[in-house]
C-alpha cells in the first residue's frame, strides 16, 4: 500500500467553520488516498492471477493464452479425497493427548508379554513387546470415525517408533482389524497400507516406500526429506 500523508489541524478553542472545513478536507484526503491505493492493490492481484493462469513470456506458464489457458490442477494436501480444494478450516471430530496420565478414550490389549506404560514427563504412552513369538500390544480409540458420504477425513498422528528391526511390525493410522489406512514399518521396510473388508475378510494392499508415487521421503524427492520414524521431530 502506498504511503499516505495528511495534515489534520489542531482544534481551535472556539469553533470556526474554517477549522471544521480543514479537518473534513484532511479526512477526505486520507479516504481518497486509501481508496486509490487499495484499488491499485486489487488491480495488482488481478494482474498477477491472470499472469499465473495465462503465462507471461519466459515464465513457467508461458504456453497459456486467453483462448487456450493453462489448466492449473491443485493436488497433494491442498485437496481433499474428492479432489476439491481445501478452503475452510478443518472440523475436529476427535482429539487425544496424554497430559498427566493416559487418555481414557482408548482401549488396550496385550498378548504374550506385551505391556503399555506411561511416561509423564514426556506425556507419552509406550507400547512394548518382547522377543517372544506373537508378542503384541494394541492401543485403539474407543470411538470409530465413520465415513460420511461426500466428506473426507484427515488424520494427523504424533508418534516415535522403535528402531526398525527384522520381524518387528509397527503400525499407526486410522484403522482397525477390518478397515482403514495406516503407516506400517514391516521389519525394516516402510509401507502405506489400505485395509478393506469388502470381500468378507480383511485384505491389506501394501505399498512399499520404493513404490510411493509422490515424494518417497528417502532424500531424493522434492522435499529432500528422509523419513526416520524412530526419531522425534518435535521440539
Amino acid at each position: 500500500m502506498a504511503k499516505i500523508t495528511a495534515y489534520i489541524p489542531e482544534p481551535t478553542p472556539v469553533f470556526t467553520p474554517d477549522n471544521q472545513r480543514q479537518i473534513i478536507q484532511a479526512l477526505t484526503t486520507i479516504k481518497d488516498q486509501l481508496n486509490t491505493s487499495y484499488q491499485q492493490d486489487i488491480r495488482n492481484e488481478q494482474l498477477a492471477f491472470t499472469q499465473f493462469l495465462y503465462g507471461t513470456p519466459g515464465s513457467l506458464c508461458s504456453t497459456g493464452t486467453s483462448t487456450n489457458p493453462v489448466v492449473i490442477v491443485p493436488g497433494g494436501n491442498s485437496v481433499d479425497a474428492f479432489g476439491r480444494l481445501r478452503v475452510s478450516n478443518p472440523l475436529t471430530i476427535f482429539d487425544s493427548k496424554n497430559i498427566m496420565s493416559k487418555n481414557s478414550l482408548f482401549d488396550e490389549s496385550t498378548v504374550n508379554g506385551g505391556t503399555v506404560t506411561y511416561t509423564q514427563n514426556k506425556s507419552t504412552v509406550n507400547l512394548n513387546v518382547t522377543e517372544t513369538a506373537g508378542s503384541k500390544t494394541i492401543r485403539q480409540s474407543k470411538r470409530v470415525m465413520s465415513y460420511q458420504p461426500g466428506k473426507s477425513l484427515l488424520t494427523l498422528s504424533t508418534f516415535v517408533m522403535n528402531t526398525p528391526t527384522t520381524n518387528l511390525k509397527q503400525k499407526v493410522g486410522l484403522f482397525d482389524a477390518n478397515n482403514g489406512i495406516f503407516f506400517f514399518v514391516d521389519g525394516t521396510d516402510y509401507k502405506i497400507v489400505r485395509r478393506t473388508y469388502t470381500s468378507g475378510a480383511a485384505v491389506d494392499t501394501e505399498i512399499s516406500q520404493s513404490s510411493w508415487n509422490g515424494d518417497k521421503l528417502n532424500g531424493t524427492g522434492a522435499s529432500g526429506f528422509t523419513l526416520y520414524p524412530d526419531k522425534s521431530k518435535l521440539s
